[in-house]
């Protein structure tokens, strides 16, 4: 599940268990212990970082802990993420 929050130009989305920590965006394919489908939930999580890369979606991570929100840059074929201030 997940949340697009809009205000005029600029947009934020939270994800909530797409993303469990920000390691699994540099690692998508990394799944969670007793994930039930990794192989279709690794497809989202890309999906979902590439949306936010080339859409420049302001991300919130749920899971985040202590840099919940930021922004996903590509870096070649992988993903970053840079936290907000």
């Amino acid at each position: 599940m997940g949340y697009e929050v809009t205000s005029g130009d600029d947009r934020l989305l939270a994800f909530a268990d797409v993303l469990h920590s920000p390691v699994q965006i540099a690692h998508p394919d990394w799944a969670m212990v007793g994930e039930p489908a990794p192989d279709a939930s690794a497809g989202l999580r890309r999906e979902v970082l590439g949306r936010l890369a080339d859409e420049g979606i302001v991300g919130f991570g749920v899971h985040f802990a202590d840099v919940p929100f930021g922004r996903v840059r590509r870096a070649g074929d992988a993903f970053a993420w840079e936290p907000l201030a």
